[in-house]
C-alpha cells in the first residue's frame, strides 16, 4: 500500500468517525437536510482526503525520481524542496550525495585515464626496450656466429699444424735414425 493510499485512508476514517458521531448526536433529526449535509460532507471529506495525499505525497514522489536517476548513473540531477521542513533538510542531504557521487565518479574517470596514459607509456618504454634487447641479442648471435666459424677455421688450422708437426716429428726421427747409423757405420769402419 502505497503512502497516498495510507494517508488517504487514514483521513477518510476520522471523517468518517466524525460524521458517525455527529449522526449519532442528531439521531432524532429526521430532517432530509441534515443528512444532504452529511453526505455532503463525506464527499467532502473524501475529496479533501484524496487531494491531500496527493499534495503531501507529490515531493516524495519527486523525490524518488530523482533517487532512481542517480541510482542509474544521472549524477546532475537535483531535488530542491520548497517547505521548509524535514523534506528540504533531506533534499540537501539527498543534492549533497548526488554532488559526491558525481565529483567521485568523475575523480574515477579521471584516474582510469591517467592510468590508461601511463599504462601506455611504460608500455612504450617496454617496447622500447624489448626491442633494444631484441637488437642485441641479434647482434650477440651475429658476433658468436663469427666466433664460431673463426674457432672452426682455427681448429682447422691447428689440425693442419699437428699434422705438420707429426710430419716434421718423422722427418727428425728418420734422420736421426740415418746419422746414428752413419755414426755406427763410421766407428765400425
Amino acid at each position: 500500500m502505497s503512502i497516498a493510499n495510507k494517508i488517504t485512508f487514514k483521513i477518510m476514517l476520522t471523517g468518517v468517525f466524525v460524521l458517525v458521531v455527529l449522526v449519532i448526536l442528531h439521531r432524532q433529526v429526521n430532517d432530509s437536510y441534515f443528512y444532504a449535509v452529511v453526505l455532503f460532507l463525506l464527499a467532502f471529506i473524501m475529496a479533501f482526503a484524496v487531494a491531500s495525499a496527493d499534495h503531501l505525497t507529490s515531493p516524495f514522489k519527486h523525490f524518488l525520481k530523482k533517487a532512481e536517476a542517480l541510482s542509474n548513473g544521472d549524477f546532475a540531477g537535483r531535488f530542491y524542496a520548497e517547505n521548509k521542513d524535514e523534506l528540504e533538510h533531506l533534499s540537501k542531504i539527498f543534492n549533497k550525495i548526488a554532488q559526491s557521487l558525481g565529483q567521485s565518479k568523475f575523480d574515477t574517470k579521471k584516474l582510469e585515464q591517467l592510468f590508461d596514459e601511463k599504462v601506455k607509456y611504460i608500455t612504450g618504454l617496454m617496447g622500447e626496450t624489448i626491442y633494444a634487447l631484441e637488437q642485441k641479442v641479434k647482434n650477440r648471435a651475429v658476433e658468436f656466429k663469427k666466433i664460431t666459424y673463426s674457432f672452426r677455421v682455427l681448429e682447422q688450422e691447428l689440425k693442419l699444424k699437428e699434422l705438420e708437426i707429426l710430419s716434421l716429428k718423422k722427418k727428425i726421427n728418420k734422420l736421426g735414425s740415418k746419422k746414428s747409423k752413419k755414426r755406427a757405420r763410421t766407428s765400425r769402419s
